[in-house]
């Protein structure tokens, strides 16, 4: 039986990209509302990042973070 995802490489591919931009986007609100200032460079890393594993260890981060740099090192 077909599985879409498994099966058609550029569906997964436009499936994850889309998954990774609103993991990205959501770290993007999180570090808003923890009032935690992102440059221009960190939002770009953020937003490029296509590695859903690292976007997850990232917010992840953000919950006790003291700055962006602690969540992206």
């Amino acid at each position: 039986m077909l599985q879409p995802l498994r099966d058609f490489p550029l569906l997964r591919d436009t499936y994850n990209e889309g998954v990774a931009e609103g993991k990205a986007e959501s770290l993007l609100l999180l570090l808003e509302v923890r009032v935690l200032p992102v440059t221009e460079e960190q939002r770009r890393r953020i937003l490029s990042c296509q590695d859903v594993r690292r976007l997850d260890a990232w917010f992840a981060r953000t919950v006790n973070a003291r700055s962006v740099e602690e969540v992206l090192a």
